[in-house]
């Protein structure tokens, strides 16, 4: 680690860990004078440690431990799913940090970060349908960002293949190569290692299997360091992000194809020790129940699994129809959709509830492709879950539909966060900025 004493270091390693920030807010937050914290400022941007005015920067704010990323979209709830990537300086432009300028009065009132020419950290998040792949600045800026929907390939391979171009095409947006990602953080809608990024050849992997992401992932950066989560655990930080619930326990349910489920505690991911927390889709609700591609019968995906459902309710809505269509169909009085939307409800309810007795949360989302059948589907799981939880758990529980929706600057928001959570990774980001030799694993 870099020695806390010297005050340039500590003011970087502010930025890094808050976000952009104004002189006079460094100042407090540093306890030294606002005179000696510009004369360090004015350092360390001649240097190019540090660019000026970096407000609006994408349109987003820091994805930092103190909440989510702040934004016109994520605001009104606009999505914005196209590859914008944003200059670090109010004179630059096209991701080109413009000079710093003069330290006077109208640029003291503008924030300071930490150029993206010191390092910048990568992201690759896959989900259902979409591979979101993200650059954001140590500081927490989101330089870049593009969103491609894939239902048409089937396999992870292809996956990853769109998604390298995805993080060529950013890189080179941002006039950057791929030596300056400092670490690359991977979320894959499988279960997978989070210590060495190995996906188990087993059929529960789904489409990853006989496929081993880390290996691809650690040729697209050959000098960074790699990090591994599931999606739904980090979906789930993204959700605490976004409902300001950065205290207590919260879950998030992802029902898609598979079911998974993520835990939040204290605003840190409940991942275990390798990473094998939240397969609620193979916990199973009827010992007797039909046999499972996994090996055990009557796990919760056969009842509630996005496509599970789709297939049972094909027979009256004919064989193209979606999730849409059931819940319109529901909401129109079919009675075999609203039976089926029913029994996926209960049975969520049924397998969620002994989840809530043992881990009490304040908080339960319930997100995923399922989720767009809406209040219905709420309304049969928390049915289902208070005639089986117990009375003081029920008493402090809330549940409620994902609000994390198509914006993705929430979830490259939670992956940024879930960086600044290993010490490790902002050491060597720290050391990177300050130009230092990286720090020794064993000090």
């Amino acid at each position: 680690m870099v020695k806390p004493g010297t005050s340039r270091a500590r003011l970087v390693a502010h930025l890094l860990l808050n976000g952009p920030r104004h002189r006079a807010e460094l100042a407090r937050a540093l306890s030294i004078s606002r005179g000696t914290t510009t004369t360090i400022v004015q350092q360390l941007l001649q240097e190019g440690i540090l660019v000026d005015g970096v407000d609006g920067v994408d349109g987003s704010g820091p994805a930092t431990h103190d909440g989510p990323a702040t934004s016109d979209r994520a605001a009104s709830g606009r999505p914005d799913r196209s590859s914008r990537p944003a200059g670090e300086g109010t004179s630059g432009g096209g991701g080109v940090p413009g000079p710093a300028g003069p330290t006077g009065r109208t640029r003291l009132k503008q924030k300071l970060g930490i150029s993206h020419r010191r390092g910048v950290f990568a992201h690759v998040t896959f989900q259902a349908t979409a591979s979101i792949v993200a650059i954001t600045a140590l500081d927490g800026r989101v330089l870049a960002h593009d969103v491609r929907e894939r239902p048409s390939l089937p396999r992870a391979a292809d996956w990853l293949e769109v998604a390298h171009a995805q993080f060529h095409e950013q890189l080179g947006q941002l006039d950057l190569s791929a030596d300056a990602v400092v670490h690359l953080h991977a979320a894959v809608n499988s279960q997978v290692d989070r210590l060495t990024g190995e996906i188990l050849d087993a059929e529960v992997a789904g489409p990853w299997k006989g496929t081993q992401p880390h290996r691809e992932l650690a040729a697209w950066v050959p000098r960074a360091g790699l990090s591994f989560e599931n999606t739904a655990r980090l979906l789930t930080l993204a959700e605490s992000l976004v409902l300001g619930r950065q205290e207590g326990s919260l879950l998030r349910l992802e029902l898609s194809w598979g079911i998974g489920m993520g835990q939040v505690f204290n605003g840190q991911i409940v991942t275990g020790v390798h990473g094998a927390s939240g397969e609620l889709g193979h916990v199973s609700i009827d010992a007797a129940g039909p046999l499972c591609g996994c090996g055990r019968r009557g796990c919760l995906w056969l009842y509630a699994g996005a496509g599970k459902v789709i297939d049972r309710v094909r027979t009256v809505l004919g064989p193209t129809a979606e999730l849409p269509e059931l819940a319109r169909a529901a909401a129109e009085g079919n009675s075999t959709c609203r039976r089926e939307l029913s029994k996926a409800g209960d049975a969520v309810g049924e397998a969620l509830a002994t989840v809530c007795n043992l881990l009490g949360p304040d908080v339960v989302a319930i997100g995923g492709e399922l989720s767009v059948l809406g209040e219905p589907l709420l309304n049969a799981i928390r049915q289902r879950l208070m005639q089986q939880v117990l009375p003081l758990t029920a008493r402090h529980l809330e549940l409620l539909l994902s609000r994390v929706g198509d914006d993705p600057v929430p979830i490259i928001s939670a992956a940024h966060t879930s960086l600044l959570n290993d010490e490790d990774v902002v050491a060597s980001a720290l050391h990177r900025a300050l130009g230092l030799p990286a720090p020794d694993p064993r000090a």
